[in-house]
Order: C-alpha cells, then structure tokens, then sequence
C-alpha cells in the first residue's frame, strides 16, 4: 500500500529586481481603483446631535465641525437610533443633546456601546444619572465644546497604536507567517515602504483631493487644505503636523486604524516629517554638551487593560509605537495627561522614557518647539515606529510608571528585521513592492486587489504582473489560475534566462501540486538542461534553493528517491548559508528529506529529519498552524512503520486537533491524514469498515480538489483496494477448507464481493499510475501486482461457489 504524505511547495513572488524591464501603470486609473470614493470610516469620532434646529444654531455647528467632519443633527428619535446603531463599534459617538427632550432620549441610547459620552445643554438645570453623562451637563455651548475637546484629545491620546515582540526567546524569533509577531515585524516593514515609496507629486495631489472630498461642506477645513495647496513645502512638515487641522487628525486617524491603502496618499507627508526629524535629532545629538548623556522624556496616556497586561507579561520585550509620539521633558506636563486613575477610558500611565545620547539609535527623535505650529510647548516627538525595550513598570498611586529604554543599533532581536529589510527593499518602492508584502504576510485578498489593479492599468511591463499573480494563486492553492498567469508571463517575449529558469521552475512546482507529473517533469528538466549549460552563474542565482527543491520533488514523484534526495540536499546547503536557524522554508526541505528516507523504508532516519522540521515549526508558526499538523501527520507514520501504534496515534490525534480548530486548512491535508488514519485501521485495528469511511473521506476531497486523473488519487485507490482485499481475504481465511469446499455459500459470496471490490479499486489505480507515472515506478507495479492478486482469489472464490451451486 502506498503512504499518504503531504508536502509543500516553495514559491517566489520576486521582487523589483528580477524584472526584465519597468512596470508602468496608469497611476490616475490606479488610484480610481483602489480608492473608488470616500471613507466614511477614517475619522475615529463622530458627533451627532438630537433636537437642535441648525438654522438658528448654525455657528454653534460649525464649531462642532473643528472636531471632526463627521458631525450630524437629527430631529426624529428612530433615525438618530438607527444611525447611531449602524455605526462600526470601531468609531465613537459622542452625543449631545438639548435638555427639553434629553429625559425622552437618554434612556432609549445610553446602552448603545458606540455612545462614548452624552452631553446635555441645558438652560434650566436637569438633574440625570447615567455614567455616560456625568458631570457633562452645560448652561453654556462654549463650556460644552471646551468638555467636549478635552474628552476628545484624552481620546485620541488613549490610542497610540503599538505592537508587542515577545519577551519569551522561543516566540521572538523573525518570521513573518507567525501569529504572535507578525503585527510587530510587519509594521517596521510597511514604515519602510512608505518611506521609499515613489511617485510623491502624484499621490500628493490624491491625498489633497481625498481630503478635500472627505471635507466636503466644511468650510474652514477646506479652507485649510486650500492653505496647504498653495504654501506647504517639505521644511513645514512640523508645523502643519502639530497645526489643529485636516493633516494632524486624518494622517494619526489612519496609522491608528492600520488601513495600509488608506496610508499611501499621505505617505509622503509622513516621509517628510521623519526626515525633517532626522535632521533635527542630529542637530541635536551634535549640539547638545552637557555632561549627563542621559535624557528622560515623559509621556502621560491612558491604556486599556488589555494593552497594559500585555505590556506585564512582556518585560524585557521590545515594543513599536506605531504612529508618531509625543512627550515632554517636563514630568508634571506628562501628569496632566495621565488622570487620576479612575478613567473610564482605563489605566492612567507614565511613560518614563530613558535614552542615552552616547548609543547610535536609528530612531529620530527631537525638540520640535522652533518648528511647531505652538513654539511655547517643550515637545519632543518620536518618528513612526520607534521601538523601545520595556524595562519595567510598577504601580504608584493609582499610576502605572511605565519604564521604556529606546532601542539601539545593535538590538539583536531587530538584526534578522534589517537584514530582510536590506535585501527585499530597493531606494525605492512601490505598490507592486506593497503586494508581495502583503502576499507575505499571507493577506492575499488585498494583495490580490493590488495586482489585478495593476493588471487593468498596466501600460507596459505586464509579464512582471503575471509573474506575481501567478505566484498569489499558487500561495492560495487555486493552481489553475497560477497555471494560467505563469503561461502568459512564459509566452511574453524578450524573457532573460534568469527568469526563464524561474518561471520553468514554477510551472513545474505548480504542475506538480496540481498533479501532473509529466508536465511537471517537461519544465523542470528544461530547468536542470539549462543549469547544466550554464547559461546563469549558478553560484550567483538567487532562486537556485527553489530550482533545487522543485527538482527533488519532480524526482521524488518520479520514483528516483537517490536523485530526489541528491537535490534537497542541495537545496538545504545553499538556505543554511543565508536563512536564520529557525525558519519555517529550512523546515519545508528537511520535511521532504525525511519523506525520501521513509521511501527509503529508512524509518528512524526519516522520524529524525521530521522531528527537526517540527522543532523549526514550533518555534516560527503558530499553535494552530496546518504545516505543523502536516509535520504531526508525517511523525505519525514513522511510528506506525516502526511498529509504535501508540505514538502514531498520539501524533494523528494531534493533527486532527489543528485541523478541527482551523476551517483554514487546506482540505488535502486532511485527506491526507484520512488517508494514513484508514492505513492505521486497515493494518492495526483490523477494523476495514472504519478504514473504508477514513478513505472515501480522503478520496471526496481529493476529487474536488483536482482533476481525476491526478496521481495523488493512485495512493488513495491502492489503499482502498487494500480494505477491501484484506478484508475479502480474512473473510475466506476463516472458514476450514472443508467449508470452502461445500459449505457457507453467504460468506463465500460476502469475500467474493471484496475481492470484486478490491480489482476495481486496483484498476482504477493503475489507469491513473500509468498515465501520470514511470512505467518502472513502485506504484504501478503495486497496481499490477493488485491486479493480479484480486484475480487469482475471484478465480479461487468463483470455482467455490460454483461447486455449492
């Protein structure tokens, strides 16, 4: 019988540096696109209004309008609801209504969770008790709308978005499938794709356009904008950041929500402002003498529970402030930000910031009075993603002191970020290079978006295009489709070698996940030719691991394990020369040497390069992952071959837990577990009706998910006629030949049906093996063999009946 082992494919998205040519696109139909009308979703707060008349209050609301765009009146009791209702839960509401009717409404809308406050205007004096409304009851508009920008500004300074890198060893490791560091990692990434990104004259008159649709009916704001039109210029980023306008709340708005597409138009703002703050810190560092060469800035916030235990657990950990912060060098400044401790927003907490002059830090930071909009406030503010190392934190009446050192140049857990960042970022980028990004982190719908815009618009350079969508559709399993673009990209004219071998290298992988195999073959030794000839410097091709990989699994299937092990070998060597010890592509090659050794009936060999390949996992995937249920899946059947059925099913159990818990999980590997747990049935339990139910489970998803000549379904047919033949076989086995001979005609029939069963399910096997494989592979002959087997007892079964007849 053949084993079921799953196995993965390595694939390269490429990068800018691997076209032949420039990709150009119709950036005005791009930006059409991707941004097809306003986003009603990007201002955190939204005021709404109940029982005013705004013609007679009409300069009260243009006030409003200073806090937000977002601000709307209504008169009706079941549309205010009803809008309030339907708002994102993301967004916040705050509530001002008039008190003639405050009493009629506040209990029909104080348990909406999007209401943050409710405010009353009230000329006469009302007396309410609703925690929402406390103490925000106002003779006085002005009054109000003071309460209502301090609530705001404790608001918006209770979200400075930022990210957490474990302290613990095991989970700190730089991989950018994880769970539990990818938010971490991947915003460092994204800053710098920002910070490169080209074409700034363009999306500078996107991003004024967007503000200008956004703002629509806000005269002052629009008045702003057309300010800003007309004057700004690079040196005035500080000022136009710290200005009470447009720019301030929309660009802080959208790095807090983490809309990576609503970050591009304003990217060039904020590539201004961190290089107008690298200037002035090395101003600073070079100007400032003093003898102490430790700073300490201060910082007054309000977190959530849920952040400040997370920031608990992890001290030692580094932590990324993912937007643009402020502090002060004046403590009791900082205080009047923390509160009192009983927000209801959560913990009141000072940031203690220590930095020491003395220690090279890539991270900007600087006194921004002489460029601020307010020239009297001692501000220092930190560039976008600044991270710190979290040193300690300790509660002092009813104030958390939260101790934060800023990292260094030499921060080890960040060395194995700059070295990804060095050689996947060019001097430049683009939304091409945003796509593989996102393709990385595994977020393929968006990244999806991107390059089929780019598709649409493409004036030139498409070959580049298809190249990364066929990498996509690969990534997500839809092989047809990466078939389809990896052909396209294949027929475009003026292709150099280096991506010739590429784009052959990946038909063959896709084939070969697609389950041709002849295919597979056909490109991949044009591949193999190629390298043979030289027509690339090997030791200088960048993609020769993958060549290598996909030239093991070719062999592999092929049936030429020496071969195949020849070329995964070569494949680890090169990764082990430039990949991190622990990263989950070494761990995919060592899974596939492992498979060779069990096809090498070497079973102990192959449970110790599985058992490596788990050990990476663990440390780069998450819990729930489905490779690490593939790996337990894999260990597994080194137990069943060593004669341990314990700890195979120990392992399958474990691989089942991940598969049940993740609706994710590509569907054929679990059919491939069905299929190893039918084998366990079938040879260890004796049980051949569950064996059975395990196959033909494994056999459905294997039919849906591929064409039905694939030759994965030959394992599948051969181990159902294994059922059905060791089962039609005990059935004649236990009766004496005396009973063969003349007597239970039920049971010699019942073993006749299995035997009938088993020669169809070996033929069906062999029509696929001898299609999809070599005629000297050990499947086919194990079809033949199948063959010739069934026969010769229906031959045996059939005289016995007839004698009975």
């Amino acid at each position: 019988m053949w084993t079921n082992k799953e196995t993965e494919i390595l694939y390269d998205a490429g990068e800018s540096n691997d076209m032949d040519g420039q990709v150009k696109i119709d950036l005005t139909m791009l930006a059409k696109e991707l941004f097809p009308g306003k986003d009603c979703q990007l201002e955190q707060f939204v005021i709404v209004s109940f029982g005013f008349n705004e013609t007679l209050n009409q300069e009260y609301f243009n006030q409003l309008r200073m806090y937000t765009s977002l601000t709307i009146n209504f008169d009706d009791s079941d549309e205010c609801i009803s809008y309030i209702t339907n708002i994102e839960q993301t967004t916040k509401v705050l509530f001002i209504v008039a008190d003639s009717i405050g009493q009629t409404i506040i209990p029909l809308v104080f348990e909406i969770p999007q209401i943050m406050y409710i405010y009353i205007l009230s000329m006469d004096g009302i007396e309410i008790t609703c925690a929402k409304v406390g103490d925000r009851i106002y003779s006085n508009s002005k009054i109000l709308l003071q309460r209502l920008q301090i609530d705001i500004e404790q608001c918006v300074n209770a979200t400075l978005p930022m990210s957490i890198l474990k302290s613990d060893d095991e989970r700190s490791t730089f991989n950018l499938s994880t769970e539990t560091n990818s938010e971490f990692f991947w915003f460092q990434i994204l800053i710098e794709i920002l910070l490169r990104f080209d074409n700034r004259d363009f999306w500078k008159d996107t991003m004024i356009n967007m503000c200008e649709l956004y703002y629509e009916g806000n005269e002052s704001e629009l008045k702003k904008i057309n300010e800003y039109k007309l004057s700004y210029t690079s040196d005035k980023a500080i000022w136009w950041y710290t200005r009470d306008c447009f720019l301030y709340r929309l660009v802080n708005q959208t790095l807090r929500t983490g809309n990576i597409n609503s970050m591009i138009p304003y990217h060039f703002f904020i590539a201004d402002l961190h290089k107008r703050l690298c200037y002035l810190h090395k101003k600073f560092i070079q100007s400032n003498n003093t003898e102490n060469s430790i700073i300490t800035l201060y910082r007054g916030q309000i977190m959530s529970v849920h952040e400040l235990d997370n920031i608990r657990k992890n001290i030692g950990g580094l932590i990324s402030m993912n937007s643009f912060m402020s502090s002060t060098i004046d403590r009791n400044i900082a205080l009047l930000f923390v509160g009192d401790g009983t927000s209801s927003l959560g913990e009141s907490v000072l940031f203690e910031i220590i930095i020491d002059k003395n220690v090279q830090t890539k991270y900007a930071f600087a006194n921004i009075s002489e460029e601020s909009h307010f020239h009297d406030e001692q501000e220092y503010l930190f560039t976008i993603g600044t991270i710190f190392r979290i040193q300690s934190i300790k509660k002092e009446n009813n104030i958390w002191i939260l101790v934060l050192k800023l990292a260094t140049n030499d921060t080890l857990e960040l060395e194995e970020l700059e070295k990804y960042l060095k050689e996947k970022m060019n001097k430049t980028t683009d939304y091409l290079t945003l796509g593989r990004t996102l393709m990385d982190m595994g977020d393929f719908a968006r990244a999806e978006k991107i390059f089929k815009a780019h598709e649409k618009m493409c004036l030139a350079g498409k070959e580049n295009i298809y190249d990364v969508l066929a990498a996509l559709y690969g990534f997500q399993g839809n092989f047809y489709l990466a078939l389809d673009y990896a052909n396209k990209a294949l027929a475009c004219s003026n292709i150099s070698n280096d991506r010739l071998i590429k784009l052959h290298t990946i038909l063959g992988q896709l084939h070969l996940k697609n389950g041709s195999l002849h295919k597979a073959l056909y490109n991949l030794r044009i591949v193999e030719r190629m390298l043979s000839e030289k027509l690339i410097t090997n030791k200088n091709y960048r993609h020769l691991d993958m060549v290598y990989f996909a030239l093991g699994g070719a062999y592999q299937r092929s049936g030429d394990t020496p071969k195949a092990l020849e070329y995964y070998k070569k494949s680890l060597e090169l990764v082990e020369q430039y990949l991190p010890e622990y990263h989950f592509d070494k761990a995919a090659i060592l899974k596939r040497i492992g498979v060779c050794y069990e096809d090498k009936k070497d079973h102990t060999t192959a449970l110790i390069y599985h058992q490596k390949a788990l050990e990476i996992q663990l440390h780069c995937l998450k819990r729930n992952h489905q490779h690490l249920a593939c790996s337990y899946n894999d260990i597994g059947l080194c137990y069943f071959y060593r004669n341990d059925p314990v700890s195979a099913l120990y392992y399958y159990g474990k691989a089942e837990e991940i598969y049940s818990s993740n609706s994710s999980c590509d569907p054929t590997m679990v059919g491939t577990l069905y299929g190893n747990m039918g084998l366990f049935c079938i040879q260890i339990l004796h049980n051949y009706p569950l064996a059975l139910d395990y196959l033909t489970k494994s056999l459905n998803i294997q039919l849906k998910a591929s064409s039905d000549d694939n030759y994965r379904l030959v394992r599948i047919y051969i181990n159902i006629f294994g059922a059905h033949y060791e089962n039609g076989q005990r059935i004649a086995n236990s009766l004496p030949n005396t009973i063969i001979l003349g007597h239970s005609s039920r049971l010699i029939s019942d073993s006749l049906k299995e035997m009938k069963l088993a020669l169809f399910y070996s033929k069906k096997a062999s029509e696929i093996a001898t299609k999809a494989l070599p005629p000297n592979h050990p499947s086919v002959i194990n079809c033949r063999n199948g063959i010739e087997m069934s026969r010769k007892w229906i031959k045996r079964l059939t005289e016995a009946k007839s004698m009975l007849a």
